[in-house]
């Protein structure tokens, strides 16, 4: 008997050492970077996968519907992996910027990947500016509905993707310039996808005149929140789910901010952000 109360205190021992020396259950496992977590993490959405397990700081096991009760970016997250690049082990900790710059990033990936591919259609490259009329006019009624249509916004971008596939960026004298806001406006408005690859077409739209700096400026900040760094005119408005209040988004060199923003033409900060209220 007193053998075996040895044997259990001795196994009792080494199980709660073996507990106190990896409490967070990642022993074998690889601690990934941030970018390797984005890529397995984006290469896996809405795939079924094993259930990864997810700890507080101090070791515990965070239920899954508790985190789910919160935003993202309530925690920074360390991600842990197997050999075989399967998340295993996500640890929750203080935040970040880093990780709600990652997060927001991850967001826009994952919700790209999950648009429909865009198919071209048959596009008349010399009446495109009445299509393009017809597209402003449904989009402003789209937007002003109580409830915005998916489709409507899905079948505009179609058409525009089809008009710079097909027909390349047109000119003023083509369309107007409501005819070539109108581009932009749609491309600012799509997934992050079309942003980086029509940016050039409106970089030469801009140096024709045809656009104004301002536009390029605010499509720059957006491409700059697409891969999750800080914009630099300060025109990217975003909602702190933590606050409960709209601000600005990451910004860099703030107190530069009004000089770069004068030079394409934008209106100082103070006076942009009271429309959101905001006080800068």
């Amino acid at each position: 008997m007193f053998k075996n109360l040895l044997t259990t205190l001795f196994l009792s021992i080494a199980f709660y050492s073996c507990i106190n020396q990896d409490p967070y259950g990642i022993q074998g496992l690889q601690k990934l970077s941030l970018q390797e977590a984005f890529e397995i993490t984006v290469k896996n959405a809405g795939k079924e996968h094993k259930r990864i397990i997810y700890r507080y700081h101090n070791g515990k096991v965070a239920p899954l519907d508790t985190i789910r009760q919160y935003s993202p970016l309530k925690w920074g997250y360390d991600y842990y992996a197997n050999m075989n690049n399967e998340i295993q082990v996500v640890i929750l900790r203080k935040p970040t910027k880093e990780d709600t710059l990652f997060q927001r990033k991850l967001a826009f990936a994952i919700e790209q990947k999950k648009r429909p591919k865009i198919e071209l259609v048959d596009i008349d490259c010399h009446a495109i500016d009445k299509m393009l009329a017809r597209i402003l006019f449904m989009n402003q009624e789209n937007k002003a509905s109580d409830r915005i249509d998916e489709e409507i916004d899905f079948e505009n971008l179609t058409k525009v993707v089809s008009i710079l596939e097909k027909c390349g960026m047109p000119t003023v004298e083509e369309v107007g310039k409501n005819g070539v806001n109108t581009l932009w406006l749609i491309i600012q408005h799509a997934d992050p996808l079309y942003r980086s690859k029509y940016y050039p077409l409106f970089v030469k739209a801009v140096e024709r005149g045809d656009l104004q700096p301002g536009k390029i400026a605010v499509m720059e900040d957006r491409m700059h929140q697409d891969s999750g760094e800080p914009q630099e005119y300060g025109s990217q408005i975003i909602y702190n789910e933590n606050t409960g209040q709209m601000e600005v988004y990451t910004l860099q060199d703030p107190k530069n901010v009004n000089k770069r923003r004068a030079r394409v033409g934008l209106e100082p900060m103070e006076v942009y952000v009271k429309q959101f209220g905001i006080d800068y």
